[in-house]
């Protein structure tokens, strides 16, 4: 009885999908992620300095909080790396 292709395997995810094919492409996915939400981030952040509201610049940098933590992140992986 040998293990079909899609039956899960110790260190796989459910569906046989080996973790390190999925760390991979989760790590190729992310460098596109992260510029894309960067890039979002500064146009909202210019978007509000240039309305002169400060509401709206209050509200752009709470949003911008999460998107700077997963920037930092990115780059402390790749710094191991």
């Amino acid at each position: 009885m040998g293990n079909k292709p899609t039956d899960p395997t110790p260190g796989a995810y459910p569906g046989g999908e080996p973790a390190t094919v999925r760390a991979a492409a989760e790590v190729a996915i992310s460098a596109e992620t992260v510029e894309r939400d960067l890039t979002r981030t500064i146009n909202r952040l210019q978007d509000a300095i240039d309305s002169h509201d400060p509401r709206a610049l209050r509200e752009a940098l709470r949003t911008a909080e999460p998107c700077i933590k997963r920037v930092r992140a990115w780059l402390d992986e790749r710094e191991e790396a």
